[in-house]
């Protein structure tokens, strides 16, 4: 097996078969881009200055584990199944191919998954997370932090404080935690749920999937799309339809609506000629729905055994442009 030590300015490395040990000496701001640590050849580290970056640790092929300082450090994997810690700093960690797990740690950090079933998880700042390709989950932390699943069956968690959480396409699972978080589901049959706090879901998508909404405690907004499943959760919550975003066969449900307490938003286009007085009446359903209806078309059901009526719904007309 081959070894090797060498010695840059405030940096001791060693390495062999594709192993390293990094040993800091100092605060240089250096960068390696390239090495061949897999005893194969006989090509010199590429070094060169960087005015934001601290030195980090080589990325081969293989499974790697890379970490930075307390600078700010950028460190790009390569394929096989890494684990990156950026520590202290204002890191960007990309993973790469592979089953990554990359955790950014104190500092505003940039945080990438590619492609892989990756886990991502920021820390005590404001954070952002992207999941990319393959079946990610990924954790905000403490910060106001914006998390992207990206393509795949994500779960993104937001933590505390008031985050920004997008799906994506395929199923995905949001959950906002703590904070006055926004969650968008995206394309796909989502599940979106706040957690504490006043949250805006928005279920809306091009497609006909059921997501399921659940405001958890707080005063929510909820945005209802074709066949979605709405739950208030805890507190005076408001649920957002637009009309002509739903047909009778994709009615979105409401579970748990509170006559006095709830509302219902009906948005209407102007542009589409409406009557700005519209017909507002509400069917009951032979298993007990009702269905709330506008000028003798469907919008919105609310589950058997509740009530509703027109006192809880607010008319809201403007024009798309």
């Amino acid at each position: 097996m081959g070894f090797a030590m060498f010695l840059l300015t405030g940096i001791i490395c060693a390495f062999a078969l594709g192993s390293l040990v990094f040993v800091p000496d100092g605060a240089e701001d250096d960068e390696i881009n390239s090495s061949d640590t897999d005893g194969a050849g006989h090509d010199d580290p590429l070094v060169q200055s960087q005015t934001n970056y601290e030195l980090p640790p080589f990325a081969t092929a293989s499974s790697d584990i890379l970490w930075g300082t307390n600078a700010d450090d950028l460190i790009d994997a390569l394929e096989g199944n890494d684990q990156l810690n950026g520590y202290g700093g204002d890191d960007v960690l990309n993973g790469g191919e592979g089953a990554d797990e990359i955790f950014g740690g104190s500092g505003k950090d940039t945080l990438h998954g590619d492609g892989g079933n990756d886990i991502l998880k920021g820390d005590l700042d404001d954070d952002l997370l992207t999941g990319g390709d393959g079946d990610d989950d990924v954790y905000g932390g403490m910060g106001q932090d914006t998390l992207y699943g990206g393509y795949g069956a994500d779960t993104l968690y937001g933590g505390l404080g008031s985050d920004q959480l997008w799906g994506g396409k395929d199923d995905d699972a949001l959950i906002g935690g703590y904070g006055q978080d926004t969650l968008i589901g995206g394309l796909g049959g989502d599940s979106l749920f706040g957690g504490e706090g006043n949250d805006w879901i928005d279920g809306i998508d091009a497609d006909d999937a059921a997501d399921f909404l659940n405001g958890g405690a707080g005063q929510d907004i909820l945005f209802a799309g074709k066949n979605d499943i709405l739950t208030g959760g805890h507190g005076a919550d408001t649920f957002v339809i637009h009309l002509g975003d739903t047909t009778e066969d994709t009615l979105p449900e409401i579970t748990d609506f509170r006559s006095g307490q709830d509302r219902i938003d009906i948005v209407f286009d102007i542009k589409g000629g409406i009557d700005e007085n519209p017909k507002i009446e509400f069917e009951k359903q032979a298993n007990g729905t009702i269905h709330v209806m506008i000028n003798g078309l469907p919008l919105v059901q609310i589950k058997a055994g509740l009530a509703i009526n027109e006192d809880d719904l607010n008319l809201i007309f403007q024009s798309s442009g």
